[in-house]
């Protein structure tokens, strides 16, 4: 079953189930519902105002974007092993 509603964050319909409500608003995913919670305490809710004011994008979906993570070369240069974890920090555009 999905719901007509949208996520207040990043606009998609919101396909599921769960309950993710704060502030009368509704959310996709845990994840928009964290960024939303993050810009309101730090009184950043003005970037809702600049993004109504942006066409919205979809993601672009290429097949095989990111199959260079996986090549040895770039593991070597930016993953860090110890005994149990494999770590690399990364950039997210657009958050």
């Amino acid at each position: 079953m999905t719901s007509n509603e949208s996520c207040y964050h990043c606009s998609e319909e919101i396909l599921t189930n769960a309950s993710f409500k704060y502030d009368d608003k509704e959310f996709c995913c845990n994840g928009c519902l964290s960024v939303y919670r993050i810009l309101s305490t730090n009184s950043l809710e003005d970037y809702y105002l600049y993004k109504d004011n942006q066409k919205a994008q979809k993601p672009n979906e290429i097949e095989g974007k990111f199959d260079y993570l996986d090549h040895e070369q770039f593991v070597l240069a930016h993953v860090h092993s110890n005994d149990e974890e494999n770590e690399f920090s990364f950039f997210i555009e657009g958050v």
